[in-house]
């Protein structure tokens, strides 16, 4: 798959989000409720760090020894730790890191990170861009839900061999957007996880990232299931990804077993 589409991608969407993080505050902080609930210490990768943004990157550095921040888009990511002088040394830029792969690969590739396996694992927003590229990419229509499936997979198998045995590993992702579900905007907290159940029953959701799917293919479906002992969906949430649209997100924990 050519690289170049989601290069582009994440460049302009860190671009976009320069300014967002005011706006994303409410998205942060439901973030930083999922993982204040995993055992802190050790290490911890952060998959499309961007601008930090998503959370509280002077919380985890007292969290944990190791900080690695992993992203194609370098620049943004050292100027984000920047604003960070309290945390910057724990924090380790990996960058650029592509977590994408040639179509031929998907079922064999592993991402590497130095300083892996992590505690935790953390993928914030990167499923979501990994779908898009693959119709940036110049995939035939016919083909895009069967390679885009194969690459969530591919990504779920990237996050379960960064994290260690006994560790924690995080998807953060958006499901929809109120382009498509413009009612989720009006509705109460409470009441937006039966509008995302409504939703994924009516298939008006983004491609492969159905939560529920996801936590039982990492609970009950091999090879994750050898290597994951229980996935949890947390959520969901609104996210104000731009000024003029949110969508609908969350995170699927799940605990590797031990060796």
């Amino acid at each position: 798959m050519d690289r170049s589409p989601l290069t582009a991608r994440v460049r302009e969407s860190n671009r976009q989000a320069r300014a967002a993080g005011s706006r994303w505050a409410p998205h942060r902080a439901r973030v930083m409720e999922v993982l204040r609930g995993v055992p802190a210490g050790g290490s911890v990768a952060l998959l499309g760090a961007g601008h930090l943004y998503d959370v509280e990157l002077d919380e985890l550095a007292i969290r944990y020894e190791r900080v690695a921040l992993v992203d194609l888009d370098g620049e943004t990511v050292r100027a984000a730790v920047e604003r960070h002088p309290a945390a910057k040394a724990r924090c380790t830029v990996h960058a650029p890191v592509d977590l994408t792969v040639g179509l031929g690969q998907l079922a064999t590739h592993r991402c590497g990170v130095p300083g892996e396996p992590f505690d935790l694992t953390v993928s914030l927003g990167v499923l979501t861009q990994l779908m898009q590229a693959v119709t940036d990419a110049g995939v035939a229509p016919e083909e895009v839900p069967r390679v885009s499936l194969a690459v969530r997979d591919k990504h779920l198998r990237d996050l379960v061999h960064l994290t260690r045995p006994g560790g924690v590993l995080v998807l953060v992702t958006d499901f929809v957007s109120t382009r498509s579900a413009p009612g989720l905007a009006h509705l109460p907290p409470d009441e937006l996880e039966p509008a995302l159940a409504r939703l994924v029953a009516a298939g008006n959701f983004f491609t492969g990232t159905n939560p529920y799917r996801i936590a039982a293919l990492l609970e009950e479906t091999e090879p994750f299931s050898r290597h994951i002992a229980q996935a949890r969906f947390h959520g969901p949430w609104l996210w104000a990804i731009t000024p003029d649209r949110e969508h609908l997100a969350g995170a699927i924990v799940a605990e590797r077993r031990p060796r």
